[in-house]
């Protein structure tokens, strides 16, 4: 199978797998790992917009006591940059890009980032991150495109889990 072909296939995989779940939690941890997989990352974080910040909610490859405290304010640093311009990014050296808080510049062996926007319609409930690609190369817009799908297909699964609830909640009122 070639190179491309294959690449296909595991989107293919990835998306009908996050399609066939039902359960927010549980899709967010597949999905930060199968996106890592698929992206050959170290590192990938799904964050969801809560308020006025956005929070990681799964993650692969990070120290769990880390998820639980990073939260950001819509429009700070690289995910609330993504989260309020509903935009991706492409960053070549997170050394160089002033969004980037340096503080946590060391926890990165790489200095190629990408961040997406997860979006239902025009609005941008979430960002999905990676960063360390396994083979140490930086990320090129191939990737930031194959990135975008991936958060493509994370948005349709939260939103069918958002429709199967309110189906669920409909049934209960009849009852």
């Amino acid at each position: 199978m070639n190179y491309q072909l294959e690449e296909l296939s595991k989107l293919n995989e990835l998306t009908t797998g996050l399609a066939s779940i039902f359960d927010l939690d549980k899709l967010l941890k597949t999905g930060a790992n199968k996106v890592a997989n698929l992206m050959q990352v170290e590192k990938c974080s799904i964050m969801l917009v809560t308020g006025n910040d956005i929070m990681i909610k799964a993650a692969y490859g990070m120290d769990e006591t880390v998820i639980d405290k990073v939260r950001v304010k819509i429009g700070e640093g690289v995910s609330g940059w993504v989260a309020e311009k509903g935009q991706a990014l492409l960053i070549k050296n997170i050394d160089e890009d002033k969004r980037f808080k340096k503080r946590r510049n060391r926890k990165y062996k790489s200095k190629s980032f990408l961040s997406v926007p997860i979006k239902l319609g025009d609005t941008t409930i979430g960002v999905v991150n990676v960063t360390n690609r396994i083979d140490n190369r930086p990320f090129i817009k191939k990737d930031l495109d194959l990135l975008e799908i991936l958060g493509t297909s994370v948005a349709m699964a939260i939103k069918n889990i958002e429709i199967l609830e309110i189906g669920r909640a409909s049934c209960r009122e009849r009852v």
